[in-house]
């Protein structure tokens, strides 16, 4: 017990350790903006959490065997909630925010990458508003990154550790060292975020600091973007479609990056998760776009597919970008976006919802059902691509939506307790375990999720660190047998 004690303070101070040095960049910010105060409190978090987390995990034994599924379910948990406590310091210390919940509801929201909010930040200086854009950078991207990357310097396998983060995806078979294929992905994604940095700088109106939030913003498919100017892009149709893109491409399965950098382009088009996830967004988008023109919200067809494409990625991502007044358009058009909403992006991507993947093997079991039914000896595997399924996969993947929707609903009635209308509730229950941040009915299309009471308040971030941990990892802890060892053994 002492050593399995050593193993997850080790692993929970090297955790620490790294929030200290993602304080760097906001220190630096804020010395760079004049903003005195705000630099000394990231330093004086920043150097302790380095130093204090870095020591301990360098000093402590490093563990000889591999942690069991049950201890790595444990960490990832425990290793969230650390960092949501984190992020809530600089927010608290600075004093910009004086309720704990609120500052907590702020972390959560950028570590989850949902773009939501409690306060007005446009008054946020501007430091503390780059350490939440790297929130969202850390919690979309970098967090997988660390997953296959750094857990296995901790002592066990990564890949491991990444199947049990997304535990019901397809994880394709990838050959190589699992250290290089590590750095591609990472080499990868931090280019992805300079180039859509570099686009935005230069190729629009933007300011370094707002194209450098942005950049942050899209490939994490978080949507969070400078208040002060989301008018000047949002205007802009250049600077739309470079963020929609960016955030199709953080909505893709990560190891997708890794066919690319080796120049496999026959694997991702043969990749049947990617080619309906890019079908789906494409049908909504036309159906969409011809609702908007059939009912004369725009002129042209033209127009009406570019906007019906920037919020149909903004759905389909779950960036939670509120590119266009879509509360006030057609009903089914509403009701078309939210149900992207539960589909979301694709298996391991930065995106929210229960993936495509999921949807594509639900329907294949489907109909395999109506086969049986007319061929009942006949034998008829689940298969994605040229791959079969697992019995096993196939089992949890079933009830992985009906447990999404039980909690989608729970949620709601929870929500219902702040006797807002029945729209705005059953909204924010799917806009917060979507990790999209969207607004509808009361909250409006930013969003104001201020309206909630301090208690369910605290209660949304649990939802957004479901959505995030994709409801499994976190709903594992609420088990008995989960804790009892001589009635459930989790090998």
């Amino acid at each position: 017990m002492k050593t399995l004690a050593l193993k997850y303070i080790r692993i929970l101070c090297f955790i620490l350790g790294l929030n200290g040095l993602f304080m760097i960049p906001a220190f630096l910010a804020a010395r760079y903006f004049g903003e005195r105060e705000e630099s000394m409190v990231f330093l004086w978090l920043g150097l302790p959490a380095i130093l204090v987390g870095f020591t301990l995990y360098g000093s402590l034994p490093r563990p000889k065997q591999a942690l069991k599924n049950k201890d790595l379910y444990l960490l990832i948990t425990f290793g969230w909630i650390l960092s949501l406590l984190i992020g809530t310091l600089p927010y608290l210390f600075s004093g910009h925010i004086s309720s704990f919940i609120d500052a907590l509801f702020q972390s959560t929201a950028g570590y989850t990458t949902t773009n939501a909010s409690v306060i007005d930040e446009s008054l946020l200086p501007r430091s503390l508003f780059l350490w939440k854009a790297i929130n969202h950078w850390i919690g979309g991207l970098a967090t997988l990154v660390m997953v296959i990357s750094i857990l296995p310097l901790l002592g066990f396998h990564g890949q491991r550790m990444a199947f049990v983060e997304v535990p019901h995806s397809i994880m394709p078979k990838l050959g190589g060292r699992i250290y290089e294929l590590d750095k591609i992905i990472f080499g990868i994604y931090s280019s992805l975020t300079c180039l859509e940095f570099l686009l935005l700088w230069i190729g629009s109106d933007l300011s370094a600091f707002s194209s450098l939030i942005a950049a942050m913003g899209g490939i994490s498919t978080a949507g969070i973007m400078v208040p002060q100017e989301m008018g000047l892009a949002y205007g802009n149709p250049y600077v739309t479609l470079v963020l929609s893109f960016f955030s199709l491409i953080g909505a893709l399965n990560i190891f997708l990056s890794i066919y690319l950098w080796r120049r496999s382009f026959r694997e991702i088009l043969h990749n049947l998760e990617f080619r309906y996830f890019l079908l789906f967004v494409a049908i909504a988008t036309i159906l969409i776009s011809l609702s908007l023109k059939g009912n004369g919200y725009f002129d042209s067809f033209l127009a009406s597919l570019y906007h019906s494409f920037i919020q149909v990625t903004a759905f389909a991502t779950t960036s939670g970008y509120a590119f266009n007044s879509y509360v006030d358009w057609p009903f089914f058009t509403q009701f078309f976006l939210m149900m992207l909403l539960f589909i979301g992006g694709c298996a391991g991507s930065t995106g929210g919802g229960f993936k495509m993947i999921r949807f594509l093997v639900m329907g294949k079991l489907v109909l395999r059902g109506f086969i049986k039914r007319i061929h009942p000896r006949a034998i008829y595997a689940v298969r994605i691509g040229d791959r079969s399924v697992s019995a096993p996969t196939v089992s949890t993947v079933a009830a992985f939506i009906p447990l999404f929707l039980f909690i989608f609903l729970l949620s709601a009635l929870i929500l219902s307790l702040q006797g807002l209308d029945i729209e705005t509730t059953l909204f924010t229950a799917l806009s917060l375990l979507s990790t999209s941040g969207l607004g509808s009915g009361q909250l409006g299309i930013h969003a104001d999720f201020s309206l909630y009471s301090d208690p369910l308040r605290l209660f949304m971030c649990f939802i957004m660190l479901l959505g995030r941990l994709d409801i499994v990892t976190v709903v594992l802890m609420f088990l008995p047998s989960f804790w009892n060892i001589k009635r459930f053994k989790l090998k």
